[in-house]
């Protein structure tokens, strides 16, 4: 007789897609530490009683972490790498949140004095763009139609192609992602970002490279 293997483990991955919650606190009943396996291979998950014990510990990377989750070594997903901690994206990060308005991006919610309702996730998704551009990029950009449905619909296509890939293993992914028709969404918006901030960074670049030159 044939026996049947689920190669991908496709059948946990599901549940855990579905029901990640249920999965975890079935688990934490009966340990404070539980091995899971997720959407994206098996995770160690531990009760939040451990949170302040492993928040600082140096072993742990949200970088690698990033790595892992939004397969980085597939060229589209390169954007996600600046999540490492020794990234210049987060020392600029920190370093430019002080001086932003934040008030600015949330216009768009309080735009009218009287109630009114509003399409909650594309506000959010507009928000997160533009506080994120305004940061990164500078007062400019952040306000520029055309940048902001960029890297809005880059960012909603990135999530869904990365789950996507989830469901194969490791190996295959790079290979799946030529072949995923969300795959190619992800690689033309990133095409297009690097199109329309290309110009912007090489004036930088340009300019600062000036500013050394002359000592400043």
């Amino acid at each position: 007789a044939w026996v049947k293997f689920d190669l991908s483990s496709r059948k946990a991955k599901n549940k855990f897609i579905t029901d990640a919650l249920g999965v975890v606190e079935a688990h934490l009943r009966l340990s404070d530490v539980a091995r899971i396996n997720t959407d994206n291979g098996y995770k160690t998950v531990l009760s939040p009683k451990f949170a302040k014990e492993i928040a600082r510990a140096p072993s742990l990377s949200f970088g690698k972490h990033m790595d892992a989750e939004f397969h980085t070594n597939i060229p589209a997903f390169a954007p996600f790498k600046q999540f490492h901690p020794d990234s210049i994206f987060l020392e600029g990060m920190l370093w430019n949140r002080s001086r932003m308005r934040p008030q600015s991006p949330f216009r768009v919610i309080f735009q009218k004095a009287q109630w009114h309702n509003i399409p909650l996730k594309y506000t959010m998704t507009k928000i997160i763009a533009q506080v994120s551009s305004r940061i990164i990029l500078g007062e400019g950009i952040c306000r520029d139609p055309e940048w902001l449905h960029i890297t809005t619909n880059y960012t909603v296509d990135a999530f869904r192609a990365a789950e996507e890939l989830k469901l194969w293993p490791k190996a295959f992914r790079p290979a799946v992602a030529r072949m995923s028709g969300s795959y190619r969404k992800v690689h033309k918006g990133f095409q297009a970002a690097k199109n329309k901030i290309g110009p912007l960074l090489e004036k930088r670049y340009n300019e600062k490279a000036k500013a050394l030159r002359e000592g400043g």
